[in-house]
């Protein structure tokens, strides 16, 4: 999540269904465990987890994000994240994914505020559609399509034809410089 609470849409992100944190309270109010209850009750928690469920769910903890820095990495997962100002940019260094992954390779999300300035598509539909095989394309992303083709689909977490060479951030500036071997 960013500052103003919005997920980047990165990858199989759905960015417009807005906040997923109350699945979480749902799941702790059924099974009875309360480490999960992150959102107050709602309205529509009425016709999820039914009248009988409120009052489990009225003992929420409010969640809150902490102070986050200015860059932070997670090269597992290939995701890099730099923040300053008002702005954040996503960096996705990840590999494919498998079937459900993009081929999305060093796409980036870049949003001012609550202004998204440059987006990724995110999932778009599912399927095997003509607008999901572009919805998950290398030239349906910010990145860099050779002839208008995907990359390969590299797969697995720290796969040695992926490389982030430097991801340096300061208030003033970021630096990400990467390289992979999957055209």
């Amino acid at each position: 999540r960013n500052a103003s609470g919005a997920l980047p849409g990165l990858s199989d992100t759905y960015r417009l269904s807005g906040n997923p944190l109350p699945f979480f309270t749902h799941a702790a109010v059924m099974l009875g465990d309360s480490r999960y209850r992150v959102t107050p009750p709602s309205f529509d928690d009425l016709f999820v987890i039914g009248i009988d469920g409120i009052p489990k769910a009225k003992n929420f903890i409010q969640y809150q994000l902490p102070n986050r820095g200015i860059s932070y990495s997670l090269p597992d997962a290939g995701y890099y994240i730099a923040r300053g100002g008002q702005s954040e940019l996503y960096f996705d260094a990840g590999p494919k994914g498998d079937s459900h992954g993009h081929y999305d390779l060093f796409n980036f999300e870049l949003r001012d505020s609550t202004l998204l300035v440059v987006a990724d598509p995110g999932p778009f539909t599912y399927g095997d559609s003509r607008q999901r095989r572009w919805a998950i394309s290398t030239p349906a992303h910010n990145t860099v399509s050779i002839d208008g083709l995907n990359h390969a689909a590299i797969e697995g977490a720290n796969n040695p034809a992926i490389v982030v060479d430097q991801f340096d951030s300061s208030a003033d500036s970021i630096r990400i410089t990467a390289h992979h071997y999957a055209y």
